[in-house]
């Protein structure tokens, strides 16, 4: 595993528990109103998650590098 996987993973998870706890203590007026809201915080955090995985690995998955430029620069 990469460094900022394993030490942005970690912290990214812990920080979503606590956001997502903290949202339960701010009661709305209609349930599914605040379970709307809990919904699309949980899908921003998720996206997050997304984010960090996809750009710790660069060359690999849907969003790839490719790593031409950095083997042209190793044959100089």
């Amino acid at each position: 595993m990469q460094r900022i996987f394993c030490i942005a993973l970690p912290m990214a998870i812990a920080e979503a528990v606590v956001t997502i706890s903290f949202s339960y203590l701010f009661a709305a007026q209609n349930f599914s109103t605040h379970a709307v809201m809990i919904l699309l915080l949980s899908d921003v955090i998720g996206l997050t998650f997304y984010t960090i995985i996809t750009l710790d690995f660069p060359f690999s998955g849907f969003v790839v590098i490719s790593p031409d430029p950095f083997v042209r620069l190793e044959m100089m």
